[in-house]
């Protein structure tokens, strides 16, 4: 099994990251940034063309959305999941998690 963490640096899917890494399962996760993490990949979500390389590379049978954008989570979901909803095939399996709804006021 391959599993794809969006937001793999981040608090919550770093963590699920150590877990299947400990679990020996092959796992990616995604930064905005370089990382020096071999199981690190930059991608922009909102980039349809970063994304499609990203789901080449990885090929995963298991996404986890674990992204998070304080001041544009709308914006993220709205491009950002709008564009894996339109690159994912019918196979993947997406769990979607996110603590931002609950911390931020202005989506409520």
């Amino acid at each position: 099994m391959k599993i794809l963490i969006l937001g793999g640096k981040g608090f919550f899917g770093s963590s699920i990251m150590a877990q299947a890494l400990l679990k020996n399962i092959t796992v990616y996760g995604t930064s905005r940034t370089i990382s020096n993490s071999i199981n690190i990949i930059k991608t922009d979500v909102s980039n349809k063309t970063s994304l499609l390389s990203l789901l080449d590379k990885s090929v995963p049978d298991v996404i986890i959305w674990a992204l998070m954008s304080d001041k544009n989570e709308i914006e993220l979901v709205n491009n950002g999941l709008l564009n894996l909803l339109s690159l994912i095939k019918k196979e993947t399996k997406l769990i979607f998690m996110s603590t931002d709804a609950i911390f931020t006021s202005h989506l409520l």
